[in-house]
């Protein structure tokens, strides 16, 4: 069987984490994305208490939060977007165009922030003008972060969490090989996540509970 497996994960206001759903699909369609999200909608998520979704930069899953939770702010990661300009650029410029570029986020304020891409942008345009353009577009979307509090920013800028997540599946998956049905897959997708999520009762992030 080929297909990404869709799966969300969750922060809660103690600091928990928790994977809160995973659905198998064809593709990482708007359609794929809104039914995944359609049903954690259902099962009780409505988005009245949720403060922030970070995903990374693919369009159908973009589309289907706009419909899904079209209220709650959305930031995108910049680990994924500093892949992207990566790709955008030769490896020769990789330690210094991209390590200023990391410095955009590792700014005290937005303001600052602001001023620092601005910057980098008008330094790198003419030379690396697709790797601006690559950040550039985005830019709105990467700073929303910087509506939390500092000590939750560092957490909240990325979806790194879960792509560590990933990796432990791939671990645990790759020797079974391939899977013959959707069924076998969902045992063995459960029985992972239920373990990871025993793994982590014991073990918080940052307290969300306060606002400061």
């Amino acid at each position: 069987m080929r297909g990404p497996l869709l799966v969300a994960y969750g922060i809660r206001y103690d600091g928990r984490r928790e994977v809160i759903g995973y659905m198998k699909a064809k593709a990482e369609s708007e359609a794929a994305w809104e039914a995944f999200l359609d049903d954690l909608y259902k099962r009780g998520l409505t988005g009245d208490r949720l403060k922030l979704i970070v995903a990374d930069g693919a369009p159908g899953l973009w589309s289907a939060l706009e419909r899904v939770y079209p209220r709650v702010p959305r930031q995108l990661c910049w680990a994924h977007k500093i892949r992207n300009v990566r790709d955008k650029l030769p490896k020769k410029a990789w330690d210094t165009c991209l390590s200023e570029a990391k410095e955009i986020y590792q700014q005290p304020t937005r303001k600052k922030a602001t001023e620092k891409y601005f910057r980098w942008a008008r330094k790198w345009r003419r030379k690396y003008p697709k790797a601006v353009k690559c950040l550039a577009k985005d830019i709105d979307r990467l700073l929303v972060h910087y509506s939390f509090p500092v000590k939750h920013r560092v957490t909240i800028r990325t979806s790194n969490p879960i792509e560590r997540l990933f990796v432990e599946v791939r671990r645990r998956t790759r020797p079974i090989g391939s899977f013959t049905n959707t069924k076998s897959l969902d045992r063995i997708a459960y029985g992972i996540f239920w373990i990871i999520n025993r793994m982590w009762e014991d073990t918080c992030l940052t307290d969300f509970t306060q606002n400061s």
